[in-house]
């Protein structure tokens, strides 16, 4: 067999190619690539023409201008990265029974129950700190019945249940100095 018996892909292929079986079939891989970027270039040329830089012809062209497209909204974007909006808060003012002054960074529980109408019901619990003017804020707690408890070194422990009937509202609640032990 010579090389010129055999014109077609048996020639590109290693048919009439004498060696060893990994040169033939790298000889045979090496002309299929050649012949891949030779037919893939008219495709790039043709891109290369229609790119962005051609839109700005002159008006003359028959053409006007595509107005650019706003991007679509994704389906499956997290809804988790959206903001949250708080329709409203419960207020919890701390101040010492003594002096009547508020209590800083004493620590402050609500715990309630979300009910669900399908499933089981929910307990909440929010862990809040007072800032300084005594002031802890929690919030859409729903209206009904809600467990406030403080708790701060040096203070007697508060905990008591609350009536929530407002949307907005404040409650006010004294910490008492523990009695002494001897």
């Amino acid at each position: 067999m010579s090389w010129t018996l055999h014109m077609g892909t048996e020639a590109v292929c290693g048919q009439g190619f004498r060696g060893t079986r990994l040169a033939e079939w790298s000889f045979c891989l090496l002309g299929l690539g050649a012949l891949v970027l030779l037919s893939s270039s008219p495709a790039v040329a043709r891109q290369s023409d229609q790119s962005p830089d051609s839109s700005q012809s002159s008006p003359s062209s028959g053409q006007a201008a595509q107005p650019a497209k706003p991007p679509k909204p994704d389906k499956n974007k997290n809804q988790d990265d959206q903001p949250v909006v708080i329709n409203h808060w419960l207020r919890i003012e701390v101040i010492g029974a003594d002096d009547k002054k508020p209590i800083e960074s004493a620590s402050v529980y609500v715990k309630f129950t979300e009910v669900h109408k399908i499933g089981r019901d929910k307990q909440i619990e929010f862990d809040l700190k007072t800032n300084q003017d005594g002031v802890a804020r929690a919030p859409d707690v729903p209206l009904g019945k809600v467990l406030i408890q403080v708790v701060l070194k040096g203070w007697k422990p508060f905990g008591e249940y609350y009536d929530i009937e407002q949307a907005d509202q404040t409650i006010h609640i004294e910490l008492v100095r523990p009695p002494r032990w001897y």
